[in-house]
Protein backbone atom coordinates (compact mmCIF):
# COMPACT_ATOMS: atom_id res chain seq x y z
CA UNK A 1 0.00 0.00 0.00
CA UNK A 2 1.36 3.41 -0.97
CA UNK A 3 0.48 6.52 1.03
CA UNK A 4 1.23 10.00 -0.30
CA UNK A 5 1.80 12.73 2.29
CA UNK A 6 3.35 16.17 2.44
CA UNK A 7 5.20 15.37 5.69
CA UNK A 8 6.04 12.30 7.74
CA UNK A 9 6.40 12.10 11.52
CA UNK A 10 8.47 9.05 12.39
CA UNK A 11 7.37 7.96 15.86
CA UNK A 12 8.29 4.32 15.30
CA UNK A 13 10.11 3.56 18.56
CA UNK A 14 13.58 3.25 19.99
CA UNK A 15 14.75 0.92 17.22
CA UNK A 16 13.22 3.17 14.58
CA UNK A 17 13.80 1.79 11.06
CA UNK A 18 13.10 5.29 9.75
CA UNK A 19 15.90 6.68 11.91
CA UNK A 20 18.20 3.97 10.56
CA UNK A 21 17.24 4.50 6.91
CA UNK A 22 17.86 8.23 7.23
CA UNK A 23 21.42 7.45 8.41
CA UNK A 24 21.09 9.86 11.34
CA UNK A 25 23.74 8.86 13.90
CA UNK A 26 22.88 8.18 17.53
CA UNK A 27 25.13 9.67 20.20
CA UNK A 28 25.24 9.30 23.95
CA UNK A 29 27.14 8.13 27.02
CA UNK A 30 25.57 4.72 27.48
CA UNK A 31 24.19 3.97 30.95
CA UNK A 32 22.09 6.79 32.35
CA UNK A 33 21.25 7.66 35.92
CA UNK A 34 19.84 10.51 37.99
CA UNK A 35 21.44 13.86 37.17
CA UNK A 36 18.82 16.53 36.40
CA UNK A 37 19.56 19.42 34.06
CA UNK A 38 17.40 22.53 33.70
CA UNK A 39 17.52 23.88 30.17
CA UNK A 40 15.74 26.58 28.17
CA UNK A 41 12.14 25.57 27.37
CA UNK A 42 12.35 23.33 30.48
CA UNK A 43 13.81 20.16 28.94
CA UNK A 44 14.94 17.28 31.14
CA UNK A 45 17.85 14.92 30.47
CA UNK A 46 19.06 12.03 32.65
CA UNK A 47 22.75 11.17 32.89
CA UNK A 48 24.80 8.98 35.20
CA UNK A 49 26.17 10.76 38.25
CA UNK A 50 28.73 9.61 40.81
CA UNK A 51 28.90 11.93 43.88
CA UNK A 52 32.51 10.90 44.46
CA UNK A 53 33.39 12.40 41.09
CA UNK A 54 31.67 15.76 41.46
CA UNK A 55 34.53 17.48 39.65
CA UNK A 56 33.43 15.63 36.49
CA UNK A 57 30.23 17.69 36.51
CA UNK A 58 31.54 21.22 36.18
CA UNK A 59 29.23 23.51 34.11
CA UNK A 60 31.40 23.13 31.01
CA UNK A 61 31.35 19.34 31.35
CA UNK A 62 27.56 19.29 31.81
CA UNK A 63 27.08 21.32 28.64
CA UNK A 64 29.20 18.83 26.73
CA UNK A 65 27.22 15.91 28.17
CA UNK A 66 23.97 17.55 27.10
CA UNK A 67 25.27 17.86 23.56
CA UNK A 68 26.36 14.22 23.54
CA UNK A 69 23.01 13.06 24.95
CA UNK A 70 21.16 14.57 22.00
CA UNK A 71 20.94 13.40 18.39
CA UNK A 72 22.53 15.82 15.92
CA UNK A 73 19.20 16.38 14.14
CA UNK A 74 15.51 15.53 14.33
CA UNK A 75 14.53 16.60 10.81
CA UNK A 76 15.57 15.21 7.46
CA UNK A 77 13.91 17.10 4.64
CA UNK A 78 10.15 16.43 5.12
CA UNK A 79 10.63 13.71 7.74
CA UNK A 80 10.63 14.43 11.47
CA UNK A 81 11.73 12.09 14.26
CA UNK A 82 9.61 12.10 17.42
CA UNK A 83 9.40 10.21 20.69
CA UNK A 84 11.78 7.29 21.25
CA UNK A 85 12.77 7.43 17.59
CA UNK A 86 14.31 10.83 18.33
CA UNK A 87 15.67 10.36 21.85
CA UNK A 88 15.96 7.41 24.19
CA UNK A 89 15.97 7.68 27.95
CA UNK A 90 15.31 5.47 30.98
CA UNK A 91 11.77 5.20 32.40
CA UNK A 92 12.45 7.15 35.62
CA UNK A 93 10.07 10.11 36.05
CA UNK A 94 8.21 9.24 32.84
CA UNK A 95 10.20 11.65 30.71
CA UNK A 96 10.16 9.43 27.63
CA UNK A 97 6.39 9.70 27.18
CA UNK A 98 6.35 13.37 28.21
CA UNK A 99 9.07 14.23 25.69
CA UNK A 100 7.36 12.30 22.91
CA UNK A 101 4.03 14.04 23.53
CA UNK A 102 5.76 17.43 23.52
CA UNK A 103 7.54 16.54 20.25
CA UNK A 104 4.27 15.77 18.48
CA UNK A 105 2.47 18.75 20.05
CA UNK A 106 5.19 21.01 18.66
CA UNK A 107 4.93 19.43 15.21
CA UNK A 108 1.12 19.36 15.17
CA UNK A 109 0.50 23.09 15.37
CA UNK A 110 3.47 24.01 13.19
CA UNK A 111 2.64 21.60 10.37
CA UNK A 112 -1.04 22.64 10.54
CA UNK A 113 -0.07 26.31 10.21
CA UNK A 114 2.19 25.55 7.22
CA UNK A 115 -0.32 23.29 5.44
CA UNK A 116 -3.10 25.87 5.91
CA UNK A 117 -0.81 28.54 4.46
CA UNK A 118 -0.73 30.58 7.67
CA UNK A 119 3.04 30.17 8.13
CA UNK A 120 6.20 29.81 6.09
CA UNK A 121 7.66 26.33 5.72
CA UNK A 122 10.70 27.69 7.57
CA UNK A 123 8.62 27.44 10.75
CA UNK A 124 9.14 23.66 10.67
CA UNK A 125 12.89 24.17 10.78
CA UNK A 126 12.49 25.44 14.34
CA UNK A 127 11.42 21.92 15.43
CA UNK A 128 15.03 20.77 15.38
CA UNK A 129 16.42 23.51 17.57
CA UNK A 130 13.45 23.74 19.94
CA UNK A 131 13.14 20.04 20.67
CA UNK A 132 16.82 19.18 20.97
CA UNK A 133 17.47 19.48 24.73
CA UNK A 134 20.29 21.94 24.42
CA UNK A 135 19.88 25.32 26.08
CA UNK A 136 22.16 27.10 23.64
CA UNK A 137 20.37 25.70 20.59
CA UNK A 138 17.01 26.80 21.97
CA UNK A 139 18.36 30.26 22.76
CA UNK A 140 19.61 30.54 19.17
CA UNK A 141 16.17 29.49 17.95
CA UNK A 142 14.67 32.35 19.98
CA UNK A 143 16.92 34.86 18.26
CA UNK A 144 16.12 33.39 14.82
CA UNK A 145 12.41 33.99 15.02
CA UNK A 146 10.27 31.25 16.57
CA UNK A 147 10.34 33.13 19.87
CA UNK A 148 10.26 36.94 19.80
CA UNK A 149 12.95 38.73 21.82
CA UNK A 150 11.70 41.30 24.31
CA UNK A 151 12.86 44.59 25.74
CA UNK A 152 14.14 43.68 29.22
CA UNK A 153 14.72 47.22 30.43
CA UNK A 154 14.88 48.44 33.11
CA UNK A 155 17.27 46.41 35.28
CA UNK A 156 17.44 43.49 32.87
CA UNK A 157 13.82 42.57 33.52
CA UNK A 158 14.25 42.00 37.27
CA UNK A 159 11.84 44.79 38.11
CA UNK A 160 9.09 42.80 36.37
CA UNK A 161 9.96 39.31 37.60
CA UNK A 162 7.22 37.61 39.67
CA UNK A 163 8.19 37.13 43.32
CA UNK A 164 7.58 33.40 43.28
CA UNK A 165 9.79 30.36 43.93
CA UNK A 166 9.75 29.18 40.26
CA UNK A 167 10.62 32.68 39.06
CA UNK A 168 13.37 33.50 41.53
CA UNK A 169 15.08 30.10 41.71
CA UNK A 170 14.25 28.35 38.41
CA UNK A 171 14.03 31.38 36.10
CA UNK A 172 10.46 30.45 35.14
CA UNK A 173 9.30 34.05 34.86
CA UNK A 174 6.97 33.72 31.86
CA UNK A 175 9.43 35.34 29.49
CA UNK A 176 9.17 34.33 25.80
CA UNK A 177 10.16 30.68 25.47
CA UNK A 178 8.56 29.57 28.75
CA UNK A 179 5.13 28.02 29.22
CA UNK A 180 2.02 30.09 29.75
CA UNK A 181 0.91 30.46 33.37
CA UNK A 182 -1.92 28.35 34.76
CA UNK A 183 -4.58 30.38 36.55
CA UNK A 184 -8.17 29.58 37.44
CA UNK A 185 -10.44 32.15 35.77
CA UNK A 186 -14.14 32.49 35.05
CA UNK A 187 -15.45 32.55 31.48
CA UNK A 188 -19.19 33.01 30.95
CA UNK A 189 -19.94 31.66 34.40
CA UNK A 190 -17.66 28.62 34.01
CA UNK A 191 -14.41 28.06 35.92
CA UNK A 192 -11.57 27.15 33.55
CA UNK A 193 -7.78 27.23 33.44
CA UNK A 194 -5.97 29.74 31.26
CA UNK A 195 -4.32 26.69 29.66
CA UNK A 196 -7.73 25.53 28.42
CA UNK A 197 -7.76 28.50 26.05
CA UNK A 198 -4.87 27.34 23.85
CA UNK A 199 -4.50 24.32 21.61
CA UNK A 200 -6.32 25.39 18.44
CA UNK A 201 -4.93 28.84 17.77
CA UNK A 202 -2.66 31.58 19.06
CA UNK A 203 -4.09 33.28 22.15
CA UNK A 204 -3.38 36.80 23.40
CA UNK A 205 -3.83 37.36 27.13
CA UNK A 206 -3.80 40.98 28.29
CA UNK A 207 -3.85 42.62 31.70
CA UNK A 208 -6.89 44.25 33.28
CA UNK A 209 -6.35 47.50 31.37
CA UNK A 210 -5.16 45.87 28.17
CA UNK A 211 -8.34 46.19 26.08
CA UNK A 212 -6.32 47.96 23.36
CA UNK A 213 -4.34 44.74 22.83
CA UNK A 214 -7.60 42.81 22.39
CA UNK A 215 -8.80 45.36 19.82
CA UNK A 216 -5.46 45.14 18.01
CA UNK A 217 -5.69 41.34 17.95
CA UNK A 218 -9.05 41.47 16.18
CA UNK A 219 -7.58 43.70 13.47
CA UNK A 220 -4.40 41.65 13.03
CA UNK A 221 -6.38 38.41 12.90
CA UNK A 222 -8.62 39.85 10.17
CA UNK A 223 -5.73 41.29 8.14
CA UNK A 224 -3.62 38.11 8.28
CA UNK A 225 -6.57 35.73 7.91
CA UNK A 226 -5.40 33.76 10.93
CA UNK A 227 -7.47 32.86 13.98
CA UNK A 228 -6.13 34.57 17.11
CA UNK A 229 -8.18 34.49 20.29
CA UNK A 230 -7.83 37.43 22.68
CA UNK A 231 -8.90 38.16 26.26
CA UNK A 232 -8.10 40.64 28.97
CA UNK A 233 -8.06 39.34 32.54
CA UNK A 234 -9.17 41.07 35.71
CA UNK A 235 -12.15 41.77 37.98
CA UNK A 236 -14.03 43.26 35.00
CA UNK A 237 -12.27 41.48 32.14
CA UNK A 238 -13.35 39.01 29.48
CA UNK A 239 -11.85 36.43 31.83
CA UNK A 240 -12.70 37.16 35.45
CA UNK A 241 -9.72 36.93 37.78
CA UNK A 242 -8.70 38.58 41.07
CA UNK A 243 -6.95 41.94 40.74
CA UNK A 244 -3.28 41.76 39.66
CA UNK A 245 -3.05 37.95 39.90
CA UNK A 246 -2.59 37.41 36.18
CA UNK A 247 -0.23 40.36 35.78
CA UNK A 248 1.97 39.03 38.58
CA UNK A 249 2.06 35.52 37.07
CA UNK A 250 2.83 36.81 33.57
CA UNK A 251 5.35 39.47 34.59
CA UNK A 252 3.46 42.34 32.97
CA UNK A 253 1.68 45.54 33.97
CA UNK A 254 -2.10 45.90 33.79
CA UNK A 255 -1.59 47.32 30.27
CA UNK A 256 0.73 44.55 29.07
CA UNK A 257 0.06 41.30 27.22
CA UNK A 258 1.50 37.91 26.29
CA UNK A 259 0.99 35.91 23.08
CA UNK A 260 0.71 32.13 23.52
CA UNK A 261 1.32 29.56 20.80
CA UNK A 262 -1.03 26.57 20.32
CA UNK A 263 1.46 24.40 22.26
CA UNK A 264 1.21 26.62 25.37
CA UNK A 265 4.58 28.35 24.92
CA UNK A 266 4.76 32.13 25.23
CA UNK A 267 6.09 33.46 21.93
CA UNK A 268 5.98 37.20 22.72
CA UNK A 269 5.49 39.49 25.68
CA UNK A 270 5.00 43.23 26.03
CA UNK A 271 5.09 44.31 29.65
CA UNK A 272 3.46 47.68 29.14
CA UNK A 273 1.26 49.70 26.78
CA UNK A 274 2.59 50.21 23.25
CA UNK A 275 2.21 53.32 21.14
CA UNK A 276 1.05 51.10 18.26
CA UNK A 277 -0.40 47.82 19.53
CA UNK A 278 -1.53 46.68 16.10
CA UNK A 279 1.85 47.13 14.44
CA UNK A 280 3.73 45.46 17.27
CA UNK A 281 1.40 42.47 17.40
CA UNK A 282 1.45 42.15 13.61
CA UNK A 283 5.25 42.00 13.69
CA UNK A 284 5.19 39.44 16.52
CA UNK A 285 2.81 37.13 14.63
CA UNK A 286 4.82 37.33 11.42
CA UNK A 287 8.03 36.58 13.30
CA UNK A 288 6.42 33.69 15.18
CA UNK A 289 5.21 32.15 11.92
CA UNK A 290 8.44 32.85 9.98
CA UNK A 291 6.62 35.18 7.60
CA UNK A 292 9.39 37.77 7.67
Amino acid sequence: MNVMAQYLVAADGANSPTHTQLLIPTTGRGTMGHALFHAYLISLVHLSYDPSKEADFRPEKCKELLRLASPPQLQSSRIFLAGDAAHRMPPWAGQGANSGIADVHDLAWKSAAVIKGDASEKLLESYDVERLPVGRAAAEASARGAICPEDISPLGGWSWRPWTMPSLFLSIDRSPGSRAPHLWVELQGKCISTLDLSGKSFVLLAGANGASWVDATTKVSSTMGIDIAAYHLGPEGDLLAPKSVFESAAGISSQGAILVRPDDFIVWRQRRQSSDCRAELDQAMKQALYLQ
